[in-house]
């Protein structure tokens, strides 16, 4: 029978680590060019709908959720705490046809070390690594606006909760691309973001004798990211859309609705990442100060009045590799801080 899985401890720690590395990391936005010639602007646009011949469906990480429990098989669903929320397996479901992802206030300590959350909500997250591909998701956003943020996410871990080997200065260690944050800019919910990280070594922040798990020390004191705003004149509270971008070693292209809407060249996002679906508070229920984000205190009494609980509803996760990916020169190179 299948039964909802929770990630090993290990894995978990490192995801913890994570989480601090992200909330504690100033941010700063790129100066990597969009829509770059080489992110074949202007020429015809081929995915998997437009061109299948190119593509090859991959099955480990393509889930209709019609059945009626999680396929352990493919799918994590970590208990764990983010930011200014914690994941709960009991908050990830299959319905009808759907992976229901369900925020609800819950005033609690995780642990000692992650206290005092206000909401508690869910995430999955795929067993295994990908790189390159083309991801797609058929999402309907959550009622709730302000104050919540259906995503669908690719991301690394570093270290993968194992001892950090040697690394020289400036190696990239972290990946990120946000195929898709809905609901997430406070003052219109049409404002559909598509954003990227990239986290890297700071110069005395090798570790030479490989015998420390990886944390924040190791890191350049500023996160590397960048954003794609594009805005629609639908809600997608309302109805179900496509969200998709397809990784290539030349660029990353973003799709909304089977039409491009961004694109940057890929100069760092080689990582193996994990597929990912999640919903985390946003203002008012929560702040940013000095690069961190904080909880802000909520009471039920008020949650209900916003309108919680409320919940993200997923009609299938979709993943295809080109069969040939020789075509594509990558853009791949050292880090660079001028291209931030």
């Amino acid at each position: 029978m299948k039964r909802l899985l929770f990630l090993t401890t290990a894995f978990a720690t490192c995801l913890f680590t994570v989480n601090a590395i992200i909330n504690d990391t100033p941010q700063k936005k790129p100066l990597i060019k969009h829509d770059s010639a080489i992110t074949e602007k202007g020429k015809q646009v081929v995915t998997p709908h437009t061109d299948p011949q190119l593509f090859e469906v991959v099955e480990q990480y393509t889930d209709d959720f019609n059945g009626t429990e999680i396929d352990k098989s493919k799918w994590n669903t970590p208990c764990r705490p983010f930011a200014t929320v914690s994941f709960s397996p009991d908050n990830v479901k299959q319905e009808d046809g759907n992976l229901n992802i369900t925020i609800k206030h819950h005033e609690h300590d995780f642990s000692k070390a992650f206290p005092h959350y206000y909401f508690q909500s869910g995430m999955l997250n795929s067993k295994g690594k990908v790189t390159y591909g083309y991801f797609e998701a058929r999402i309907k956003g959550a009622h709730v606006f302000r104050g919540t943020c259906p995503a669908f996410w690719l991301y690394s871990l570093p270290g993968d909760g194992k001892k950090i080997k040697p690394q020289k200065e400036n190696t990239v260690v972290y990946n990120e691309i946000d195929i898709i944050e809905l609901q997430q800019v406070p003052k219109d919910f049409h404002i559909m973001s598509c954003n990227y990280h990239i986290m890297v070594l700071k110069p005395d922040g090798t570790n030479p004798d490989g015998s420390e798990k990886f944390t924040n020390k190791f890191l350049h004191p500023q996160s590397m990211w960048g954003h794609n705003e594009t805005v629609v004149d639908w809600d997608s509270r309302d109805d179900y859309h496509l969200y998709a971008c397809e990784n290539r070693p030349d660029s990353i292209i973003w799709y909304i609705d089977n039409k491009r809407v961004a694109s940057v060249p890929n100069y760092y996002w080689h990582l193996g990442m994990y597929i990912t679906l999640s919903m985390e508070p946003r203002t008012p229920f929560e702040k940013w100060n000095n690069g961190k984000r904080y909880p802000v205190p909520t009471t039920k009494e008020q949650a209900d009045a916003a309108g919680f609980p409320s919940t993200m509803k997923v009609d299938y996760i979709r993943t295809w590799r080109r069969k040939d990916y020789s075509q594509f020169k990558s853009s791949k190179r050292e880090y660079n801080p001028n291209d931030f």
